[in-house]
């Protein structure tokens, strides 16, 4: 959060080399996943140091960590307001791009939307169902045994 870090990375990156950024400490963290821990609870409201860190953070994005599973969860546990950050860099846009292409999770990803389509196609059509049943008259009771089964079927779609 301090003014220096930005260039104190930077300098530690010239002098220590890129492969720097892929080091882990005794615990098997990396700096990113330190970074995050370290955001823990942080307000962000002063405008200078959400500044430094984002910077911190695009300079260490800059020396192209390798594309780890632990790196991409050390991305997701920064905060949002520094995921925005991240994702906007070169790297983590190759990275992301990547891995999108791959066939299988391409395929789970669109397997997703499918079934949340679904979901929401059937629960608007149970619901609709069910508020017709609720709301109807009493002298139209022998038509509600029909509508009543097919708003049965409808929900059982859901579970």
């Amino acid at each position: 959060h301090r003014d220096a870090s930005p260039g104190v990375i930077q300098f530690l990156l010239e002098n220590s080399g890129s492969e720097l950024v892929n080091v882990r400490d005794h615990e098997g963290y990396l700096p990113l996943h330190l970074l995050a821990l370290g955001l823990k609870g942080f307000k962000a409201e002063d405008v200078d140091q959400r500044t430094n860190v984002s910077e911190c953070l695009k300079i260490y994005l800059a020396a192209e960590p390798k594309p780890s599973t632990d790196f991409l969860t050390a991305l997701q546990d920064l905060p949002d307001w520094l995921q925005d950050v991240a994702v906007v860099t070169t790297h983590v846009r190759n990275i992301l791009n990547e891995k999108i292409v791959q066939r299988f999770p391409t395929f789970i990803l669109m397997c997703d939307l499918i079934i949340y389509l679904v979901l929401v196609v059937f629960f608007y059509l149970s619901s609709r169902e069910e508020i017709k049943a609720r709301f109807r008259k009493e002298d139209e009771n022998e038509d509600a045994g029909s509508s009543e089964a097919s708003g049965e079927n409808l929900i059982i779609v859901l579970f």
